[in-house]
Order: structure tokens, then sequence, then C-alpha cells
């Protein structure tokens, strides 16, 4: 099993289409396509239903997404403890904010952010409050910029602020 399997994997389930999980993940749709036919046969299971413009997680696939996120994160934070131990400030951030205001609020603050961290790579991820509340419970974003009331009282305002 490869990392970028994993990834792979994971960007298909997030997006439902293999096509636009390609172009996220900046690879051919038949690579990717391969990849994942290779990460099923290792695993003995189909992980999606291919259906005619988009892919459905089995019940295999259902049960194995936590966990492939789980481990990818995990190897984020790996790496970024050893970029932290060597004193470097390197990596990515996601950032996922609503759309109505991101047009008007990302360029000032990521163009200060770049000009302090110059090493740090900011990606932007657009989506309304619920999904990016569910990416951010699920680790797949690392900060959520979101209109308020929040929905429900799952998150509380530490969990707001880290």
């Amino acid at each position: 099993m490869e990392i970028h399997q994993l990834r792979y994997f994971c960007a298909v389930a997030r997006h439902g289409t293999f096509t636009r999980a390609s172009e996220v993940e900046h690879v051919a749709q038949p690579s990717l396509s391969q990849q994942i036919l290779k990460l099923e046969a290792e695993l003995g299971s189909r992980l999606f239903d291919r259906l005619p413009r988009s892919a459905r997680l089995t019940v295999f696939g259902q049960a194995f997404l936590p966990n492939a996120e789980r481990i990818l994160r995990e190897l984020e934070d790996a790496k970024t403890e050893l970029l932290e131990m060597a004193g470097d400030e390197k990596g990515d951030v996601v950032l996922g904010i609503i759309p109505t205001i991101a047009a008007y609020l990302l360029p000032t603050l990521l163009k200060g952010f770049s000009a302090r961290h110059p090493l740090i790579t900011v990606k932007v991820v657009e989506d309304i409050t619920p999904t990016l509340l569910q990416r951010l419970h699920q680790g797949t974003i690392d900060l959520a910029v979101a209109a308020l009331p929040l929905p429900g009282s799952e998150l509380d305002a530490v969990e707001l602020l880290e």
C-alpha cells in the first residue's frame, strides 16, 4: 500500500468523481484510476461503485475511509513535528472558507501571511459552513472561516480556536 494511493482514495471519496479527484491531486485520471485499482486488489475489496459520472463508496470503502484519513493525518503530523524540531516553518496549511467572503478577505490576509511565512503553503478550500465544519472535524482542513451562528453545539470556543 502506497501513501499516494491513500491520498487518491480519500480524494475520490471526498469529491465523488475520479475526474475531479485527479484534478485536485494533479495527476492524470487514468493513473489515479489505476492506483485505486491496485489498492483495491491489495485489499481484496472494491472500494467504489463506479457510476457513469460519479463514484460512490462501497461498504468496504466506507469502513476503510476513516482509517485512510487517520493514516494521512498522522503522517502529516509526524512531518510537521520533525519540521518544528528542526526550527523550520515549512509545510502546508489547508484553510476552509465560505465562498461569500473568500474573495474579499483572503487576498490581503494571504499576501501578508505569505510575506511573513514564505515556506508555508496555504491551500484554500471554499465550501458551505456545514461541510467546512465536517471537514474540520475529519481533519481534512486545518482552519475554517465559517458563517455564524454555527449549527448545533458540537463546537465550543476552545475547538474554534485550535
